[in-house]
């Protein structure tokens, strides 16, 4: 997964996700002028239901971003690969060409 700046704003999601809801829903029902237990009973289950979506929101985003970064890193090896088989092949007609050769070695640089 990728360091620095993104990992610290996935890790904020869920106090993110938990603070606007919960502000929302308690918002809303002191509003609807509910009674002063029933507020506080609504608005605790309402931060540990946004708490558990939150922390769910954040372990989905945080696979997903790992499993890019692992299709990044194969395509990265994939293509580093293939410039290592370039480069062998090019030496070795560089070697066939300066033993017996007819060709100029410059003419396979690039």
């Amino acid at each position: 997964m990728k360091t620095g700046k993104e990992a610290n704003k996935v890790k904020l999601i869920t106090p993110f996700v938990m603070l606007l809801g919960t502000a929302i829903i308690s918002i809303h029902t002191y509003l609807q002028r509910f009674a002063m237990g029933d507020w506080l009973v609504i608005v605790l289950g309402s931060a540990v239901l946004f708490l558990i979506l939150g922390a769910s929101l954040e372990k989905m985003i945080t696979y997903f971003m790992r499993i890019n970064q692992e299709k990044e890193d194969a395509e990265r090896a994939a293509e580093e690969a293939e410039m290592a088989e370039m480069e062998a092949e090019a030496g070795e007609e560089l070697d066939i060409d300066a033993e017996g050769g007819d060709t100029d070695p410059r003419e396979f640089r690039q």
